[in-house]
């Protein structure tokens, strides 16, 4: 396993010894640089609160002739970009706009993040941490006119520059601890998406099913009667609440026919139950013992439809 590297955060220069960056920090710096892990480094590079460095050439600075290391240059500046990418792509998903899909590229193509268009036959969105890459993501969950054809769902591609950026720059360590952060903040990061997706005013839709123990149920478009989507409760899984007196959104959706305007508060405890998408099965038990609990289907409303009907 790769051993974690060291950076001065005065001008950038990194060492997997940290005795060597300590000792650069005195001889350099006369002791006045502070020592990092080089992925915080990055992160501070890109949020502004460590300038821009040039890496020191060890040599004396009075026989020393200016030189550029092009090759060195590109490397660090591809690894300052890969921080900057991934920061960017965690913490600020792409605000909603444009006018049309061709405008707002969907997700799961080339690259990343999430590009809101006006397309309705969007069913829900998944998202996703490429380990590759180190993307957070989203891709998307449509509508289907092929009865054969469960769903259609999107593909996230790696971008080759980044993963080579990946398997170059950071270590294995390094690796693990942004793909960890990328996973404390998933939720929030589907919160934010969620907010946009519904443009601020989300809406729970809430399905029951009468036969739970079917292998699927396939749902269709309200405005579209030749596309429908078929979701699998065992392949998305099944979220068990044993009772609602915590969940008061989920018993008003069901109490005004199944759907319900979402407070907030509300969206944020959605997603911290479905975790990494805007649909999710939920097996709820009733509150006397002796009465079968029921599944339902929750999702969020996309904002070009309305409520799709089962078929």
């Amino acid at each position: 396993m790769s051993k974690p590297r060291w950076a001065c955060t005065t001008c950038g220069m990194y060492s997997a010894r940290r005795d060597s960056v300590k000792r650069h920090i005195a001889k350099v710096h006369d002791g006045t640089g502070v020592i990092v892990s080089f992925i915080d480094y990055l992160v501070g590079r890109f949020s502004g609160a460590y300038a821009p460095g040039i890496r020191p050439t060890y040599m004396n600075k009075k026989t020393a002739t200016t030189t550029v290391d092009y090759a060195d240059t590109f490397r660090r500046e591809l690894i300052r970009g890969l921080a900057e990418r991934v920061i960017n792509n965690h913490f600020n998903p792409p605000q909603y706009g444009g006018n049309s899909a061709k405008d707002q590229p969907s997700a799961g193509g080339f690259g990343g993040g999430y590009h809101f268009g006006e397309d309705d036959e969007v069913f829900g969105l998944r998202t996703f941490i490429c380990d590759r890459c180190l993307l957070t993501g989203a891709i998307e969950v449509r509508f289907t006119n092929d009865r054969k054809v469960a769903k259609i769902q999107g593909l996230h591609v790696c971008n080759p520059v980044w993963v080579e950026a990946n398997n170059s720059g950071l270590t294995d360590e390094e690796r693990k601890e942004s793909i960890k952060r990328m996973t404390a903040g998933l939720t929030a990061y589907l919160h934010n998406l969620s907010s946009q997706w519904t443009a601020g005013q989300p809406t729970l839709l809430i399905r029951k099913l009468k036969n739970p123990s079917a292998d699927s149920l396939r749902l269709r478009h309200p405005a579209k009667p030749d596309k429908t989507i078929a979701l699998q409760p065992v392949q998305e899984g099944i979220i068990e609440l044993r009772s609602l007196r915590e969940h008061a959104w989920i018993q008003r959706a069901i109490n005004s026919g199944g759907k319900a305007s979402l407070q907030p508060g509300e969206l944020v405890e959605f997603c911290n139950i479905v975790k990494n998408t805007t649909f999710g099965f939920f097996k709820i038990y009733a509150e006397q013992p002796e009465e079968q609990p029921s599944t339902y289907l929750l999702m969020l409303a996309n904002r070009k439809w309305m409520t799709p009907s089962s078929t």
